[in-house]
C-alpha cells in the first residue's frame, strides 16, 4: 500500500473505485504470535496514501521492493510494501459505508428557516468478496472467465467472502473483517519471495459480475531458509595414468 491511484492496474498503487462510497479506514498486520507488525491508516479523506506505521516500541524500518512486475513501458519504477515472511500472516481491515447523494435537492423549513440539503441514499454493498492472486492478471481471469465457468467462486482457496451490507439509514456505518496470508507453495516463491494482489469486489446481480471497489499490491520475503541437501560421499577413485609417449621427442 502507499500512493492511491486514480485508475486500476498493477502499479503497486491502492485504488478505490469511490471512496465515498467505500473505503478502508484502517488495515492491522500481526504475525502469528498477534504481534502487531505495521498499522496503515489514509492521510485523509478522500485519501491520496496511505500512511505505515510500526507501534512505538518498535523501531524496525519499513521496508519497499521494487515491483518485479515493474512494466518497462511505465514512466517510473513502482515500489511494494515489503513484509517478512512468517507462519502466516493476519490482516485486520475496517471498512466504512456511506450513503450517497443522489444529485437532488431536499427543501425544508427548521424554526422558520428555509434550508436545502442534497438527498441521500443507502448505500448497499451485495456480495461483498475478497480475491487475491500474484498478478493483477491472474486476479482478473480469477474474477472473470473463473467466476462465469463457476458461480461458486468462494470456493476457490483465493476468493473469502466477505458480506452483504448496508448503510440502513445511517450517515456511515463501519464493520471489520480479518484475511489469513499463508505462504504459498514453495515452487511459487519466483524470486525470493511472493508478490501478491488483492481486490474488494462487489457483485453485480444485473450484470452477473464482480466490480472491483479497493485494489492494493504487497510483497512477502521469504526468509525461510531452506533445509542443506544431505551430503553424498562419493567413493574414492584411484587412477592409474600411464605416461604419455610423443613421437620425435627422447629424452637425453
Amino acid at each position: 500500500m502507499g500512493n492511491v491511484g486514480s485508475r486500476l492496474d498493477d502499479s503497486g498503487s491502492l485504488y478505490f473505485k469511490d471512496q465515498n462510497k467505500f473505503t478502508i479506514a484502517s488495515v492491522t498486520i500481526l504475525d502469528s504470535r498477534r504481534r502487531v507488525l505495521l498499522n496503515l491508516t489514509p492521510n485523509s479523506f478522500p485519501a491520496s496514501r496511505y500512511i505505515a506505521k510500526r507501534d512505538i516500541s518498535d523501531d524496525t524500518p519499513i521496508e519497499y521492493i521494487q515491483d518485479p512486475d515493474f512494466s518497462p513501458s511505465s514512466p517510473a519504477p513502482t515500489f511494494l510494501l515489503r513484509l517478512t515472511n512468517e507462519d502466516e500472516l493476519n490482516f485486520n481491515f475496517t471498512f466504512i459505508l456511506r450513503q450517497t447523494k443522489t444529485g437532488n435537492v431536499a427543501n425544508s423549513t427548521v424554526n422558520g428557516v428555509a434550508t436545502s440539503l442534497p438527498e441521500v441514499a443507502d448505500t448497499v454493498l451485495t456480495g461483498l468478496t475478497f480475491a487475491h492472486a500474484p498478478n493483477s492478471k491472474e486476479l482478473d481471469n480469477l474474477i472473470t472467465r473463473e467466476f462465469h465457468a463457476n458461480p461458486n467462486l468462494q470456493n476457490n482457496s483465493n476468493v473469502q467472502f466477505v458480506g452483504d451490507y448496508s448503510t440502513n439509514g445511517s450517515p456511515s456505518v463501519q464493520f471489520e473483517w480479518s484475511w489469513r496470508w499463508k505462504p504459498p507453495k514453495p515452487v511459487e516463491d519466483k524470486g525470493g519471495g511472493w508478490r501478491n494482489s488483492c481486490s474488494f469486489l462487489e457483485y453485480d446481480q444485473r450484470a452477473n459480475r464482480l466490480n472491483t471497489l479497493a485494489h492494493f499490491s504487497f510483497w512477502v520475503q521469504n526468509t525461510m531458509r531452506a533445509l542443506p541437501s544431505p551430503q553424498i560421499l562419493s567413493p574414492r577413485l584411484e587412477l592409474s595414468v600411464p605416461p604419455r609417449h610423443h613421437p620425435g621427442l627422447r629424452e637425453v
